[in-house]
């Protein structure tokens, strides 16, 4: 900001450089708050019901590497529910209520993250000879014991008056039926615990396994786990964010291990791991989601979805050692200003404020606001949308995509790839997730199966959707997506933007009347 401010500046003169230094400093402190609006796009993703599940809150769609087709969805009351490729029932594939894991779920709580959270298949899970043979690995929440936590958030200057603990478990498959895990096969792998002062940290997020890698590679059979800032969100009160950038802390990071136990050991840390230690990415706030896709020089790299703060959404391009910026940028913006800024830190390559449509037509509105999903579409029955980050904001139920290969061409430049907002039709219903529902939030969240096409579960239905995407021939409308690193600093960017105009006519006519004092009578 002050390098472009100062090209539009005069040559200081010698009684009028403060004057300079005044509008360079307004236009270093104030500038446009949010990130441009989304643009309108040119698909419809519609809905097909593909089959229901009977529990309580819906999580996350994933599918087994084993060929059969099949897909299993996560509910937060801790039933993982299996599926035929024809969305025949297959029954309940894991009860963790019957099983002796600590599982907690509290039904009457307000806490979005609870219970069964995500879910991950081992890639060695049909190998018959290999390690992971029928492992299945849980991340869930837990009851308070007197266990030692791998990790606890109070040692990394973690504040608050309540604990919540979440745990990832692996399991074994049942050798006498492929469509249950035997309940009493848990092991613990890792315990982490959540210092906070409400109901709801920023704890556990997505786990997966980089489905690209093969045998033999040094990806193949390591676990990503998110891991949030342990933070509730409430900056009013005294926060634990001081240390959330160093790279001892695994809060606030992306985590990379190897789950199956080695001796005593319950996992292990890879070799090539960057930090040395569990650590595989920092600076992200809350990244519930992430997915795996190639870059352009063919490297696998994770899509992630990180959940703002107070102004902005954001997906990065995870790579190894990558600092994304969090406690001291949300998004392109400076959180923080009174702190030093991180020149390494890697802004995102897609982002969104607060304040946006809701649909296509709408106005541009606030309110609860939360990324999720992050999918890089792959489905071959649409080739067309192949390529594009399908994401979407988790209370509104708006859906948006981005192109994914724009997002990695602008990845180094410190550029943002433009997100459109996708119509979602059911039926004759269209509007937005939470439109064609009918209810009030759309608690939209994205799953795969083993093919690539895309399936949608929320909390507010037990129905399980499958979707299609077709091109309405819409012209695409949206506008430019080039926002760098910029101060908070002022209110609005209307106010901002007439404020400096304003600035720069005072500095210009006073530089006009001291030159007119200075010519000869």
């Amino acid at each position: 900001m002050i390098s472009r401010c100062l090209a539009e500046m005069p040559h200081p003169q010698t009684k009028t450089t403060w004057l300079a230094i005044v509008a360079m400093s307004f236009c270093a402190t104030y500038s446009q708050a949010n990130p441009p609006q989304p643009g309108e796009s040119s698909y419809t993703l519609e809905l097909e019901p593909f089959a229901r599940h009977t529990g309580t809150n819906a999580m996350e769609l994933t599918y087994a590497p084993d060929g059969s087709g099949r897909v299993f969805v996560s509910t937060q009351s801790g039933q993982v529910f299996a599926y035929g490729p024809d969305g025949s029932d297959r029954g309940v594939f894991l009860d963790m209520t019957q099983a002796n894991a600590g599982f907690r779920f509290d039904h009457e709580s307000r806490f979005p993250f609870r219970g069964l959270m995500y879910v991950a298949f081992h890639p060695d899970y049909a190998i018959s000879d290999a390690p992971g043979f029928g492992r299945f690995y849980t991340g869930h929440q837990v009851e308070l014991s007197e266990d030692e936590s791998d990790f606890d958030s109070k040692e990394f200057g973690g504040l608050g008056d309540s604990d919540k603990r979440f745990l990832i478990a692996e399991w074994r498959a049942d050798a006498d039926n492929p469509d249950r895990i035997d309940p009493a096969s848990y092991r613990r792998v890792m315990l982490l615990n959540f210092r906070t002062y409400a109901n709801n940290p920023h704890a556990l997020g997505e786990i997966a396994f980089n489905p690209d890698a093969q045998p033999g590679e040094a990806d193949y059979g390591k676990l990503y786990i998110a891991v949030g800032d342990s933070h509730n969100g409430d900056y009013g009160k005294p926060t634990n964010l001081a240390r959330v950038q160093q790279p001892d802390n695994p809060f606030a990071k992306i985590l990379r291990i190897d789950p199956l136990a080695s001796g005593i050991q319950p996992y292990t840390i890879p070799d090539d791991n960057p930090f040395g230690t569990e650590v595989y990415a920092t600076g992200l706030r809350d990244a519930q989601w992430f997915s795996f896709a190639k870059d352009l020089e063919g490297e696998t790299v994770l899509v992630a979805c990180d959940i703002g703060a107070l102004l902005v959404e954001e997906i990065n391009i995870i790579r190894p050692g990558g600092n994304y910026g969090w406690d001291r940028f949300e998004g392109t913006l400076d959180f923080d200003t009174d702190r030093q800024l991180l020149d390494s830190a890697r802004p995102p390559v897609v982002q969104y404020g607060h304040a946006i449509p809701a649909r296509i037509g709408a106005k541009p509105e606030g309110g609860m606001t939360a990324i999720m999903g992050g999918l890089v579409v792959s489905d071959p029955d649409h080739p067309a949308f192949q390529g594009q980050i399908l994401f979407g904001d988790l209370p509104r139920g708006t859906l948006m995509h981005a192109n994914y290969h724009h997002a990695l061409t602008v990845e180094k430049t410190g550029r943002q790839s433009t997100p459109y907002i996708l119509t979602v039709k059911l039926g004759e219903k269209t509007g937005n997730f939470a439109d064609v529902l009918g209810t009030e939030r759309g608690d939209v969240r994205l799953g795969v199966d083993e093919s690539g096409a895309v399936y949608i579960v929320s909390k507010q239905t037990q129905t399980i959707f499958k979707t299609a995407l077709v091109y309405t021939g819409k012209p695409v409308k949206s506008e430019p997506s080039i926002h760098q690193r910029e101060s908070i600093g002022g209110t609005t960017g209307l106010v901002i933007v007439v404020g400096g105009i304003a600035l720069l006519l005072i500095v210009m006519l006073l530089l006009a009347m001291m030159g007119a004092k200075r010519k000869p009578v």
